[in-house]
């Protein structure tokens, strides 16, 4: 675990310059925040409050459970730089850390020599480490069960009576082709079968009307032909030859 500290800023201290805060933790060393300039207005007077925004982060590293610590105290001091007689503690402050491990957010009062020293404001959180939270995810995720592919729907099994209607369907198109091609209507190739029926009509439906065909040519009409009796009667008359011919008469 650790215990992660922002400073924010202070307001009200005694004395003006350069200040840090320092924090220690019962059990480890002091962590001190950087050196933080005062600011001023137009009119020469110190912008109140001092901000720490951009060097008060400090993070602390727990050795072992936050039930290890829990009589254990945060100590906070307000160092100021003193260039000749050195730095000086102004100002300071002391808190459980079972207060700043339930997340702490506000104003700390400070205190120098059991009078008012100013205020800090002091936000508190915490959380496990990088490492920590990496070997866990890192356990959670050799624990899970591998994610499985969606199951596939089984195809539909494939009629056989499919397979033999587009077997005829083949016959009859190529009945159709030889047809076109110039062979007489109905009749079937050398070697093959005729194609079977694919659909039969109900029962009582008439069937389609046939066209009439041209009209049968009938012999032309020759010469008139004359009975064989008479023949021989006209051979037996007075007067016939048989050489005599019709253009004779």
């Amino acid at each position: 675990m650790q215990l992660n500290l922002s400073v924010k800023a202070a307001h009200g201290l005694k004395h003006h310059g350069k200040h840090l805060v320092e924090l220690t933790l019962d059990g480890h060393g002091a962590a001190r925040t950087e050196w933080v300039e005062d600011e001023y207005d137009g009119e020469g007077y110190a912008v109140e409050p001092k901000d720490f925004q951009r060097a008060g982060r400090k993070v602390i590293l727990l050795n072992g459970s936050e039930e290890r610590y829990k009589n254990a105290w945060m100590h906070i001091a307000v160092i100021h730089k003193r260039d000749i007689l050195g730095d000086k503690r102004a100002a300071e402050a002391h808190m459980p850390f079972s207060q700043l491990a339930k997340g702490y957010n506000g104003w700390v009062a400070l205190e120098h020599k059991s009078k008012y020293g100013g205020k800090i404001f002091l936000v508190s959180s915490l959380s496990e480490r990088p490492s920590q939270r990496l070997a866990r995810q890192s356990s959670q995720q050799s624990a899970s069960p591998p994610a499985q592919s969606p199951a596939r729907s089984p195809s539909p099994p494939v009629d056989e009576d499919i397979h033999e209607q587009m077997a005829i369907m083949a016959s009859i198109q190529s009945s159709m082709s030889s047809t076109a091609s110039g062979a007489a209507p109905g009749s079937v190739p050398p070697g093959s079968s005729p194609p079977s029926v694919l659909f039969q009509a109900p029962t009582g439906a008439q069937a389609p009307a046939q066209t009439p065909g041209p009209p049968a040519m009938q012999p032309s009409a020759g010469p008139p032909m004359l009975p064989p009796t008479a023949c021989r009667a006209s051979a037996q008359a007075p007067g016939f030859s048989p050489l005599t011919t019709w253009a004779d008469k």
